[in-house]
């Protein structure tokens, strides 16, 4: 069984997602600072669960275990995600997954996709120091905050990318301008 949360229940499903990067984005998404649609096996008591941002990625929690899960989440990624994920131009995707015992299941959730496992490494800081990066830059080369100004500047390479990618993983710009922050290298 697979079973569209409403985000007024995603809250229920928070115990599954555990470590990084799984609570990191689904508190993201829990705090609407970044969008994502979530399915799981009960809508009372979830045990396992996928949630997608609509765009490039993927994340599967709780019990890797709940064959029924799998198999009817493989269904619905394949008549309904997939499609989807393709009319956006979506040709590759990243999934995390929580606990151990997922890796095994991915091939068959996402058949008849090619997998390619590729290591992440997340770290953390107990205490955030902003060094002094401009000596270790290459002549000519800056660190500079995203803002509305940087985007708009004229004649500034792939900051159509930049864009994108902050459209892809929150509600819109403006609420990135708002409540989020990243930097470039210039």
């Amino acid at each position: 069984m697979i079973s569209l949360l409403g985000e007024t229940d995603y809250a229920r499903a928070l115990p599954l997602f555990t470590g990084v990067p799984l609570s990191l984005h689904f508190r993201a998404v829990l705090a609407r600072n970044s969008t994502g649609m979530l399915w799981v096996d009960d809508p009372d008591k979830p045990a396992s669960a996928y949630l997608w941002d609509g765009a490039h990625c993927h994340y599967l929690a709780g019990d890797p275990d709940n064959e029924g899960f799998n198999k009817a989440l493989s269904g619905h990624i394949a008549s309904a995600i997939k499609p989807d994920a393709c009319n956006l131009g979506l040709g590759k995707f990243k999934v995390y997954l929580g606990v151990e015992g997922w890796d095994d299941k991915v091939a068959a959730v996402f058949q008849p996709a090619s997998t390619l496992q590729a290591g992440r490494i997340f770290l953390t800081l107990a205490h955030v120091e902003r060094p002094v990066r401009e000596n270790k830059l290459p002549t000519g080369h800056s660190i500079a905050p995203i803002t509305e100004e940087l985007l708009n500047r004229p004649g500034l390479e792939n900051v159509e990318s930049v864009r994108e990618e902050i459209e892809s993983c929150w509600p819109s710009l403006g609420h990135f301008m708002q409540n989020g922050f990243g930097f470039c290298l210039l």
